[in-house]
């Protein structure tokens, strides 16, 4: 397809222009745009970090992992084909194995939401009930730009290169689906922090144009909850959105088997160092939204969450690991059921609703 011809300014400009939280209030557009970064200090035993003075240890009580439900590959099908039944079934698992966890992060559409609006905003509801029955929070991911196999949906950088050169008539789609998901929730406890988007690739600069919008627009909404973005796993992307994060979240993976030369244990373990200095030195919390690689070898990825998560407690950073269940999503099933990525299989609960083995591991470090 023909791309947009149009020339764009420089990125400097155009964020210069975004309404500043200060300036958005002078405006009138209400006392939400200076919410303080707490949520409900009280529920599940979190801390109320403020965004002045954090420290990267306010998460550290999180336990928890990402869930997408077994029935579906595409976030499309998750909530078009909602199933409660299945949803509490496998949440009340995951409580059976990991009685201590506390936290669920979940990825909701904006294609379902513009299929059937309503239907959508009752499944989220239901969700949300469904976790909160568990005594759960929810973090639930507004957006996704991480594209497997297959698919499982979301926006691309089409998307966002049409919404910088076609503004504002790319600003809707966005807009009413935030209203819709952020306005009719920001007073709901049961969310512990939303994520703006899963993995977008904000060393590109119309990506981060993006992101700096959805962070003012979301903040505009008046959400309790503090905002953040689900960054990949190096800190340059962290760096990057630091000005649009509440809190710095982001997926350090030990990827051992990824890349010519894959990292070392030792090398992981200065990378997360590097990665508490940086949040120290900005005054935010730190968060591991996605953690503990995948493998086939039951055994071999055991020893991969165990490390990974030992290392995450000792510096005080809560985490969701990826990922709850088997399911058709890629990286989340075994071969029999598609394409084998480098992150090979990451579920924690196999399809028959059985605990992988060894994956109790997971347990030590709650």
């Amino acid at each position: 397809m023909a791309g947009n011809n149009k020339r764009m300014k420089p990125l400097s400009d155009e964020i210069a222009r975004l309404p500043s939280r200060r300036g958005a209030l002078k405006a009138g557009l209400g006392a939400g745009l200076v919410t303080s970064v707490t949520g409900s200090g009280d529920a599940a035993g979190f801390a109320s970090p403020k965004q002045q003075g954090a420290k990267p240890s306010d998460y550290s009580a999180v336990r928890g992992f990402n869930y997408m439900p077994s029935y579906a590959a595409h976030s499309l099908d998750i909530w078009r084909r909602f199933d409660a039944k299945t949803v509490k079934k496998e949440i009340s698992s995951a409580k059976k194995y990991f009685p201590r966890i506390n936290t669920v992060r979940i990825f909701l559409s904006w294609d379902a939401f513009y299929v059937e609006p309503a239907a959508f905003m009752r499944n989220f509801d239901a969700m949300l009930t469904a976790l909160h029955s568990f005594q759960l929070r929810a973090i639930p991911t507004i957006f996704n730009a991480w594209h497997g196999i297959p698919d499982f949906g979301g926006v691309t950088n089409e998307h966002m290169r049409k919404w910088r050169g076609e503004r504002p008539v790319w600003d809707a789609p966005f807009l009413n689906y935030l209203k819709a998901v952020v306005a009719e929730h920001a007073n709901d406890d049961r969310i512990l922090i939303w994520d703006l988007c899963n993995e977008p690739w904000t060393t590109d600069e119309t990506a981060l144009m993006w992101v700096s919008w959805l962070y003012e627009t979301a903040k505009s909404l008046g959400p309790k909850a503090p905002v953040c973005v689900g960054n990949m796993p190096n800190l340059s992307f962290v760096k990057a959105t630091e000005r649009v994060s509440d809190v710095l979240a982001w997926h350090p993976y030990w990827s051992y088997n990824r890349g010519a030369k894959p990292m070392t244990r030792e090398q992981h373990v200065k990378y997360l160092d590097e990665c508490v200095a940086y949040a120290r030195s900005v005054g935010k919390p730190l968060l591991a939204t996605e953690c503990c690689w995948g493998s086939l070898d039951d055994k071999q990825r055991a020893d991969v969450v165990a490390f990974e998560l030992s290392e995450l407690k000792a510096r005080g950073i809560g985490w969701t690991a990826h990922a709850m269940v088997h399911s058709l999503v890629a990286d989340c099933h075994r071969p029999e059921f598609g394409f084998i990525a480098p992150a090979q299989y990451m579920a924690f609960i196999e399809r028959d609703g059985s605990l992988r083995r060894y994956h109790d591991v997971f347990n030590k470090f709650v």
